[in-house]
């Protein structure tokens, strides 16, 4: 199993007719445009439209925690971190690029990195459940399963069984590696 990216289809609220009749080429309509493409699975228009959108506002955020997640499910890490890095320097409170951040750095296998970003990410909401997860995971990687069901406990806590018992699947399977 791996970590869990937030999905582009939750950043923000997507309704493309609106941002066609409404926004017509501002940076609202092209990163809308850019998080219908990324849905479709069109990563290279997407790219596109998160870039136009940063041409015409060089602060917009979303445009850049956009392209970071693109990129990261494309497997160019290194462009996923300077997005998702630049979008913190625009604004140190996104949960979800902190989150992005430490998935992409979980798939690179810096798990010491992924446990800091989910723990950044849980500064800024504690009861965020893919952040508990993801810093459960990181610390299964590393090897701390005590710390990793302390997550899968906190997980249940805040009724996020899904995510538990995934986590919960994923110490168990860790232990019969061995």
């Amino acid at each position: 199993m791996r970590f869990l990216f937030l999905s582009i289809s939750i950043l923000l609220v997507t309704n493309l007719s609106f941002a066609k009749s409404e926004l017509s080429h501002s940076a609202d309509y092209y990163n809308e445009l850019g998080i219908k493409y990324g849905e479709q699975g069109d990563s290279d228009n997407a790219i596109e439209n998160f870039h136009k959108v940063i041409q015409i506002n060089p602060g917009y955020t979303s445009a850049y925690v956009n392209l970071g997640i693109i990129y990261g499910k494309m497997g160019e890490y290194d462009k996923a971190i300077k997005n998702l890095k630049k979008a913190l320097e625009l604004n140190p409170h996104l949960q979800e690029a902190y989150i992005n951040l430490g998935a992409i750095y979980e798939k690179q296998g810096d798990y010491d990195k992924a446990v800091e970003y989910a723990q950044k990410a849980l500064l800024l909401n504690r009861n965020n459940a893919i952040a508990t997860y993801n810093l459960g995971y990181a610390y299964l990687m590393k090897g701390n399963k005590d710390l990793a069901l302390e997550q899968y406990k906190k997980l249940k806590e805040i009724k996020q069984d899904k995510l538990a018992d995934r986590l919960q699947d994923n110490i168990t399977q860790k232990g019969t590696e061995r």
